[in-house]
């Protein structure tokens, strides 16, 4: 059987609850983490794709959300570009990815100098990588050149550490692909636009993102219901 059916779904409690042990951590990156973990869990791209992501895909040239953007095709796992929706409805958690992506953006450029106006892109380099970290060091680097672009192996390391250490063991990258198709499948959302948001062309590959799973009229006429693990799927 596919390992991808195996994979756990996180509800939005639990994604709310390790956002905020990532903000509330002493880490100097903690706002880059928290905003990678709702990039993921909201978007469904893949390490690769999110570890390659630059500063123009998120923002247009006047510092706001560039919406909707686009997966490139030079990024995409299959080649194909496709949709982003940086602004969505889909989660119910309090921190949203608009608010945790301003306040990590704003410690890309310094204080005062978030959305000023006539700065293109907030004074970021539009070709510069869209998550970047600081290296664990004794210094405190404030400019950009000193910021370590990441790499699709850190961030599937750093998802799953991050859940670990909120409590929650055994929760991949796989897993925030499958919750969100779960998520889309229980509002009643075609699996023809879920394959197109998450770059999956094949129904079966979309069956098997959602195995075990149930849908109930219940789930769709209350926009998604609960999001857990342990019912089964109605073929």
């Amino acid at each position: 059987m596919n390992n991808i059916v195996k994979k756990r779904v996180v509800t939005d409690i639990e994604l709310e609850h390790v956002v905020q042990m990532a903000l509330m951590s002493k880490d100097e990156n903690r706002a880059c983490y928290a905003a990678l973990l709702l990039c993921c869990f909201g978007t469904g791209m893949k390490p690769s794709e999110l570890a390659k992501l630059i500063v123009s895909d998120y923002l247009n040239e006047d510092g706001f959300i560039r919406t909707p953007s686009l997966v490139r095709a030079e990024i995409a796992f299959n080649g194909c570009e496709r949709p982003i929706y940086w602004l969505n409805q889909l989660s119910n958690i309090r921190h949203t990815l608009l608010v945790v992506m301003d306040s990590y953006l704003a410690t890309r450029i310094g204080a005062g100098m978030d959305r000023r106006i006539g700065v293109p892109f907030r004074g970021l380099d539009p070709s510069a990588p869209l998550f970047v970290s600081l290296p664990t060091t004794e210094v405190h680097p404030v400019f950009y050149q000193y910021r370590v672009p990441f790499r699709a192996e850190q961030v599937t390391m750093l998802i799953s550490r991050l859940f670990e250490l909120a409590g929650i063991a055994k929760v991949t990258t796989q897993c925030a692909r499958r919750s969100l198709a779960i998520m889309l499948l229980r509002r009643g959302i075609s699996p023809h636009f879920i394959g197109e948001l998450l770059g999956l062309s094949s129904q079966r590959a979309i069956k098997l993102l959602c195995m075990d799973v149930k849908i109930s009229l219940h789930d769709v006429m209350h926009g998604g219901g609960k999001s857990d693990s342990s019912v089964a799927l109605q073929r």
